[in-house]
């Protein structure tokens, strides 16, 4: 019986060490599996949050102001570049409605940071870079907080803040596809014209030239650039019998217009207004149209097709 007893005793111990055993490793295991599905949820939580972002670059190409304002809360606040508040849907929808008044844009946005500071708190830094329409290269930061109802990610608070690129180059760069030899083959006798980047990339320097006299004197010139001040980019004409002239180029989600003033060497002033449409990696149309000089309507140009030249 005592033998009995001792075994017992000595069996009765080790069920005692495996079961501690078992409870550091279900601790262990039990910890790994939350922080794991604390990870999960961090993770879905802001790929929700960066979804949302894409979403709001496209109710803004849209134009759609009620989709936009309904990504906030109820009483949200978004405070504009300029410093101004606009508290609750009604008011953000409405100052959406009057920015798209100016006309159609496009809008990338570029997630820098999203952080999870408490439960169902999040707080999302990034930038925006207006890519076509009125205002086309302006920059801004932005950071939001963000609170989550009813399982839905919504903006409490929004603010933005304008920025500056670094250099000119950041505006113009939507032009790159432009650099290069080209041939106007609906030109009488042929031209050409040749595209490059100024010293620096600061600007686009284009030159036409008559297929006869590639290597004489530069017969048109024009120069792409940006203005910091008025937040455009401009352009700058030299005609080969001393006219020039000046304008905004933009781009409107299709082509790259351009209105522009001239200024004869008569003396004579008029405008006009240039279409660039970018058909494939080689081939580009341009056309002009709205033309006036001292008052005088002019008949539009025909649609002229303009390819990469690409002969060593």
């Amino acid at each position: 019986m005592s033998e009995i007893i001792k075994k017992s005793r000595v069996m009765s111990k080790k069920p005692f060490h495996l079961l501690a055993a078992s409870l550091v490793l279900f601790s262990s295991s039990t910890s790994a599996a939350r922080a794991d599905q604390t990870d999960a949820a961090a993770s879905s939580d802001e790929q929700a949050i960066r979804t949302q972002a894409a979403d709001y670059a496209r109710a803004f190409a849209a134009a759609d102001a009620k989709t936009l304002a309904e990504m906030w809360t109820p009483d949200g606040t978004f405070t504009d570049s300029k410093g101004r508040e606009h508290i609750g849907r009604a008011a953000i929808e409405s100052f959406f409605h009057e920015g798209f008044a100016s006309g159609a844009q496009t809008l990338d946005v570029a997630v820098q940071s999203v952080k999870f500071p408490a439960a169902n708190v999040a707080i999302e830094e990034g930038t925006t870079r207006i890519a076509s329409g009125p205002g086309m290269g302006s920059m801004g930061r932005y950071l939001v907080v963000h609170t989550k109802q009813d399982g839905k990610w919504l903006m409490q608070t929004a603010s933005e803040t304008d920025c500056r690129a670094q250099t000119s180059y950041e505006y113009l760069k939507d032009l790159n596809w432009l650099v290069g030899n080209w041939y106007i083959k609906d030109q009488p006798q042929g031209a050409h014209l040749k595209v490059d980047w100024s010293k620096n990339k600061t600007f686009l320097v284009m030159r036409y030239v008559g297929s006869q006299a590639q290597d004489s004197a530069i017969e048109e010139l024009q120069i792409i650039g940006w203005d910091p001040h008025g937040e455009d980019i401009v352009t700058w004409h030299f005609g080969a019998r001393g006219g020039f002239g000046c304008g905004k180029l933009w781009y409107d989600g299709k082509s790259w217009m351009e209105k522009a003033s001239t200024t004869e060497p008569s003396g004579n002033t008029g405008q006009a207004q240039y279409k660039l449409t970018q058909l494939d990696n080689n081939n580009f149309s341009w056309q002009t149209s709205g033309r006036t000089i001292a008052g005088t309507r002019l008949p539009d140009s025909k649609e002229l097709l303009i390819t990469r030249d690409t002969t060593p």
